[in-house]
């Protein structure tokens, strides 16, 4: 990412944002890299467990590539069902590596949606809502989905002309690759997705772009996230075990 020493401060944190919206993570990415002691707990989880992970008290832990495995890391729990415009999404509270937010989501027949971020200082919303994943049926190699959204992003402790920032995004996910894993939690087998994040300036061409690599596991979820945090413990393996064809 370039330096952009010669504006304001406030505006060199948009670029960032900027960046991390691209890829469509700001609650991670964009976290500012204070330490943070948040315990990884992870409560056990009785039930059954979707495709896409959804029900209310799952969680996964999460550290960053090389870190130990009892470090300070992230954790993302299900919290449930919560009314946002007159729609029911799921929210997922997310905590550690220096941020405190939420995520919310639908989890439709056709894939999954996100709507909305909040973090630490900032509320992103998608119009319309980001495709994270295609439909449980068409989750395979060689699948590939794409969109475009407008991010509107409120700052509220910012100066006036810099409270609302407004900026169009394009994504392309595409599913390359298959294959057995082994991480702390144990072997998985899992779906390799390249993400690849654009947001436009105002003239309409590209400002910046990220390709990342998320790892999805079937009824698991993500245990290598596009920030390239890597799972650690979860409470939803014995009921994805369960929940296998």
């Amino acid at each position: 990412m370039k330096r952009l020493s010669a504006l304001p401060r406030q505006l060199a944190v948009l670029r960032r944002l900027l960046v991390c919206l691209s890829c469509g993570s700001l609650l991670a990415a964009c976290a500012p890299q204070t330490e943070d002691r948040t315990p990884l707990t992870v409560e056990q989880y009785t039930g059954d467990v979707s495709f896409y992970p959804q029900e209310t008290g799952a969680n996964w832990a999460y550290v960053p590539e090389g870190s130990s495995v009892e470090g300070v890391g992230l954790v993302k729990a299900i919290e449930g069902p919560t009314v946002i415009n007159n729609d029911l999404w799921i929210a997922t509270r997310v905590a550690g590596i220096g941020t405190r937010g939420a995520v919310y989501r639908q989890y439709r027949e056709d894939g999954v949606y996100k709507l909305r971020e909040d973090a630490s200082g900032f509320r992103s919303t998608y119009d319309p809502p980001l495709k994270e994943y295609p439909a449980q049926s068409e989750l395979r190699v060689g699948a590939t989905w794409s969109g475009d959204s407008t991010v509107t992003t409120i700052f509220p402790e910012a100066k006036p002309e810099d409270r609302r920032q407004v900026f169009n995004i394009n994504y392309t996910y595409t599913v390359v690759d298959r294959r057995n894993v082994r991480l702390p939690v144990g072997e998985l087998q899992v779906f390799v997705i390249n993400l690849v994040g654009r947001n436009f300036s105002a003239d309409g061409t590209v400002a910046n772009e990220i390709t990342q690599e998320i790892w999805f596991s079937p009824f698991v979820g993500e245990v290598r996230t596009q920030e390239g945090y890597f799972l650690t413990r979860t409470n939803v393996l014995q009921a994805a075990a369960n929940a296998r064809p």
